[in-house]
């Protein structure tokens, strides 16, 4: 069995700007080394015009719309990044969804040419 260790937040800024050649930190590595990392799950509904409609269902309003499965999710992603950015910039709390089951998702693949 692996032991892991924690290391303090101390120890893991200095670690950070070890890595930093002028050792000068400006606001955007602080901003990365504070972020914290959040999964949602999405709901991707077909539209009949073709492309996804998106929805956060533990984010109320927040909506988008991807012209195929790659585009829906990359804007699912922009979306839901641009809803906790104005959630944390009005001081509201961020909210997270626990993980209690198995995830379904989709994976779109290319099918080899049929002679």
């Amino acid at each position: 069995m692996r032991e892991e260790r924690r290391l303090s937040t101390r120890t893991r800024f200095a670690a950070f700007t070890a890595l930093k050649p002028s050792g000068i930190l400006d606001s955007d590595d602080v901003r990365c080394f504070a972020m914290k990392k959040y999964i949602y799950k999405i709901h991707l509904e077909p539209e009949p015009e073709g492309g996804f409609t998106v929805t956060v269902p533990a984010l109320p309003g927040c909506v988008t719309w991807g012209e195929d499965y790659d585009h829906a999710l990359a804007m699912a992603q922009e979306a839901i990044e641009g809803y906790l950015e104005v959630l944390a910039e009005e001081g509201k709390a961020i909210p997270e969804e626990p993980l209690t089951a198995p995830v379904d998702t989709l994976i779109q693949v290319k099918s080899p040419a049929v002679a």
